[in-house]
């Protein structure tokens, strides 16, 4: 049998495993009223999200557009779209990622590889060949690599093991592991990331919510009450029951409390009060929020038990499937204007071209007649509005809207339209981000003229008051284990990503808080100078520590010893070469300027060596200066990699070589001198001296 026979048969058994495996994908279609023949899904109902709001997840079969950035509005080939359906609803029904958008990212460049290979986009057709090609494509559009090409990887597997390809693809992710970036991120400078908000900012939307008789100002730190009331996630608060207030007993008696339902699997606590302003604050927001909506939710009552029907308050209840004019439909939704003639489109009224001379239905009472308008427009309006999990609020905890606490009027949030008190809604993350100086130039900043230094609106984002909550804990060294369940974690490991305290923080904690201070890793030359002194002393070595501790800089490349008080530094900008030079192992600052200076003397190391080579003067002592520093710059920097290492760690370098002072520098030539007394002194003597003590 000939290599071109069995080519021919692999592609005939490819072909089959794939109709068999698209069958067996529309058998299994796990998506409600989505139709398999649609190219846009709207997969919102399957594995809802918290704190989603009214966004729809929408998955669109769609290549990639010309200049391989974004979607375009092209469906994928008619050889590949079935194929890309089958591997996504198989791939979502079984493993429920969190992210199902990342499959179509895989989708959308394995389509594009196979064509710019000029191979029909048949999935039978993918090779090892055309895998490489598509890293090559990631690489030039994408910044996260890794992370899109890790998803080809794995459809590759699934691909692999359906046999769907006539080649067999043994192919891994080629691209180095990077750590994409983190969506808490909340903004930036150019080597920078800030985490925590401003604490101004936090002011003046205290200010705010005193002095703002706003309803939307109101609704915006009425949230900003509850995240600083204990750290939470955006989608927690936006879940929270309108019962979430409860009590609990402590040694002084009841204290109150809030029932918090953690995200990310976190499991159900009480997050109590930590003062009595805290606990009033929340009280009266919590009260405030369930007032504000207490209408709507008894209409979302309504729709959940009366799909499809317009709710109507008692008074307007004969009115139900009759005509009714503006003024009436107005006050079925609860608002406090009358709807104007030229605006009733937007609420769906359509008119019948009729009216009606009932004085008490007119709009004015100068009018003699009203018009009317169909009830089934407005009817519409309402109840093709609700999202697609109404009346679920959250399917984590089965909460209806009508039980939610940030259930509220429709527009409540809006300055350009008016407030339907009767029409329950609801919003995510995204909108109070808005508000709080995100995408939009009406943020409650801006309406109430609060502006930094800069006369620029401040800015503030809703996962901010979690870093800052959790920064605020570390900074009174509460234990890992109470942070990470405080702040509803599964795991204290996470902690240290919202942990911001300086490094020297954690030093000074150590020196002054004595047994209430948080234990202090410590590696390095210090600890057997803290061990003779505590041995030479009769103390403790940890009283010997602290003595060691007891004044401590902040520099750009870490954390200086030296006491200033006695002498002036002796290494001024060589840290790297001093005694008294520690770091916090993990300290970004730190990493950063190691890197720097890192960079700086291996090309000054190179330069030196083909300055040798070229027997330039004086390279040699030049040479032998720059390694130096070289070697001790890279004694830092494989710490800070070093995994074996805890973070926090405090590094201490060994001592130089030489001393650091002008007696110790003397001392050293004496001893030279007596272990090398010069029989003739030349005229270079003491520039060799010089070059023995690596002084230069």
């Amino acid at each position: 049998m000939t290599s071109a026979d069995l080519l021919s048969i692999a592609e005939h058994t490819a072909k089959k495993n794939l109709v068999t495996f698209i069958d067996k994908a529309k058998g299994n279609f796990p998506f409600e009223g989505v139709s398999w023949s649609e190219n846009s899904w709207d997969i919102t109902s399957f594995n809802p999200k918290r704190g989603l709001g009214k966004r729809k997840t929408l998955i669109h079969f769609f290549s990639r557009s010309a200049d391989n950035r974004y979607p375009s509005n092209t469906p994928m080939h008619i050889q590949f779209i079935d194929f890309a359906k089958a591997i996504f609803s198989e791939t979502i029904r079984i493993k429920r990622p969190k992210d199902p958008f990342r499959v179509l990212y895989g989708l959308r460049y394995i389509e594009k590889a196979l064509i710019d290979q000029s191979l029909e986009p048949c999935i039978t057709n993918l090779t090892n060949d055309v895998l490489d090609r598509l890293v090559t494509l990631v690489e030039q559009d994408s910044g996260r690599p890794w992370y899109v090409v890790n998803n080809v990887e794995r459809l590759v597997g699934i691909i692999e093991n359906k046999r769907l390809s006539t080649e067999s693809l043994s192919w891994v992710n080629p691209v180095p592991f990077g750590n994409p970036p983190r969506n808490d991120r909340t903004s930036r400078n150019e080597d920078n990331t800030i985490r925590l908000p401003s604490i101004r900012a936090i002011c003046e939307l205290g200010c705010i919510h005193n002095e703002s008789i706003a309803v939307n100002d109101k609704v915006i730190t009425s949230f900003v009450a509850l995240a600083m009331f204990a750290p939470s996630r955006s989608c927690e608060i936006l879940t929270l029951p309108v019962r979430c207030i409860t009590s609990g007993q402590s040694l002084e008696g009841s204290i109150m409390g809030i029932a918090w339902h953690p995200a990310k699997y976190g499991p159900p606590l009480t997050k109590y009060a930590v003062s009595d302003e805290s606990e009033e604050l929340a009280i009266d927001v919590v009260c405030y929020l369930t007032t504000l909506g207490e209408n709507a939710r008894t209409a979302a009552k309504w729709y959940r038990e009366n799909p499809g029907k317009l709710y109507l308050p008692a008074a307007f209840e004969h009115l139900r499937n009759l005509p009714i004019t503006l003024r009436e439909a107005s006050l079925i939704l609860g608002r406090e204007c009358y709807i104007k003639p030229n605006n009733a489109h937007r609420y769906g009224l359509i008119g019948t071209k009729t009216s009606t001379k009932d004085a008490a239905r007119t709009l004015e009472k100068k009018r003699k007649h009203a018009s009317l308008y169909y009830f089934e427009g407005l009817e519409q309006w309402v109840t093709n509005n609700f999202p697609t999990n109404f009346p679920i609020l959250d399917h984590e905890t089965k909460l209806y809207w009508d039980e939610a606490l940030f259930v509220l009027p429709r527009n409540i949030l809006r300055t350009d339209a008016a407030i339907c008190y009767n029409v329950p809604d609801i919003f995510d993350a995204t909108a109070i981000n808005n508000q709080l100086g995100g995408f939009t130039k009406k943020s409650i900043f801006t309406r109430n003229q609060k502006f930094d230094q800069m006369n620029a609106p401040y800015k503030v984002t809703t996962h901010q008051f979690r870093h800052l909550l959790n920064t605020l804990a570390e900074s009174k060294y509460l234990s890992q284990e109470l942070i990470a369940f405080w702040s509803g974690r599964k795991s204290p490991g996470q902690n240290e990503w919202y942990n911001h305290l300086p490094q020297e923080a954690y030093i000074e904690a150590y020196v002054k808080l004595g047994e209430e201070g948080p234990n202090l890793e410590v590696h390095g030359p210090l600890v057997d100078k803290a061990n003779s002194m505590a041995l030479n002393n009769a103390i403790s070595y940890e009283d010997a520590m602290k003595i060691e501790l007891g004044s401590i800089q902040v520099t750009e490349y870490g954390l200086c010893r030296h006491q200033f008080a006695l002498t002036p530094c002796l290494k001024d900008k060589n840290c790297s070469g001093c005694g008294e030079f520690a770091f916090v192992k993990g300290d970004e600052t730190s990493r950063k300027s190691a890197s720097v200076q890192l960079s700086i003397f291996k090309k000054a190391v190179t330069l030196c060596l083909k300055g040798v080579a070229d027997n330039l003067p004086g390279a040699t002592r030049w040479l032998a200066f720059n390694q130096d520093k070289l070697d001790r710059w890279q004694f830092v920097m494989d710490i800070h990699n070093d995994d074996n290492i805890p973070e926090k760690t405090l590094i201490s370098l060994p001592p130089p070589k030489n001393g650091q002072s002008k007696t110790a520098l003397a001392m050293q030539a004496e001893k030279l001198n007596t272990l090398h007394p010069p029989i003739e002194v030349e005229h270079n003597s003491d520039g060799k001296l010089l070059d023995d003590l690596d002084f230069f």
